[in-house]
């Protein structure tokens, strides 16, 4: 089984886990684990309780566990990444065609056991929403409000963006955020990592966080702030962390 070089989620560098396609013949689970957790028409599933406590041993473990997301423009390659990073088994893009592959919100948990719950969040932007983009707003709130880790996932092609970067989105999630659980600044950050897909051009990571970080700050700046808190601070509620990985086929 191959070996892939992804971001270390503890900030330790990189790491290598094994190689996993979201085909039943690679990974480590014994069998299919994910669960679509909410579908494309915003319906909870009933069975969560019962994966949390059979499937995937999380029920007793209180707050002893990690939630990561994954959050993007759609077909983007956010479920291989997730399948790479994590040894799930999430459904991928057909190489030949392109379409919507993840629907709703899908979950599992890491391979080997991790003490890590993976949500695959259907991607922004697709074309069979059009401009409807109540899903968008409400699986982007609901992924910063529940996961430790968001992976914001885009093309290097992106940086610098305002829409193709979803940073729209992100500033009115952040808002909302804001205003529903505001007050809580210092005491459990969420990371947002952002991960720069088919890094090819000669700009150094560095410039390109440096602008994305830019962005974020300005972002943050714009928000309409609940009062109390018109003097927080981004990093009071969000650590900023950056990788990029080069084409796959390059």
């Amino acid at each position: 089984m191959s070996s892939q070089q992804v971001p270390d989620m503890g900030g330790r560098g990189w790491r290598a886990v094994p190689g996993t396609n979201g085909s039943p013949e690679t990974g480590t689970h014994d069998s299919l684990t994910r669960l679509q957790v909410v579908d494309d028409e915003q319906r909870f599933s009933d069975e969560l309780s019962d994966y949390m406590q059979r499937r995937w041993s999380l029920a007793d473990a209180g707050f002893d566990y990690n939630v990561v997301a994954v959050f993007g423009s759609q077909s983007t390659g956010k479920s291989t990444l997730l399948n790479r990073l994590f040894g799930t088994r999430f459904d991928v893009m057909h190489e030949g065609r392109r379409q919507q592959t993840t629907r709703g919100i899908w979950a599992d948990r890491g391979t080997d056991a991790m003490p890590v719950l993976i949500m695959d969040v259907e991607g922004t932007d697709g074309r069979e929403r059009g401009e409807n983009q109540d899903f968008e707003r409400k699986s982007a709130l609901f992924s910063l409000a529940v996961g430790e880790v968001l992976l914001v996932n885009m093309w290097e092609t992106m940086v610098g963006l305002y829409n193709g970067a979803n940073m729209g989105l992100l500033k009115t999630v952040m808002e909302v955020n804001l205003q529903l659980f505001g007050g809580g600044g210092g005491e459990s950050k969420t990371l947002l990592y952002f991960v720069i897909r088919d890094h090819v051009s000669p700009t150094p990571l560095d410039s390109l966080a440096a602008t994305l970080r830019t962005d974020m700050e300005r972002i943050w700046a714009g928000l309409n702030k609940p009062e109390g808190l018109e003097g927080a601070q981004l990093g009071d509620y969000f650590d900023l962390k950056f990788a990029s990985l080069p084409h796959k086929q390059l």
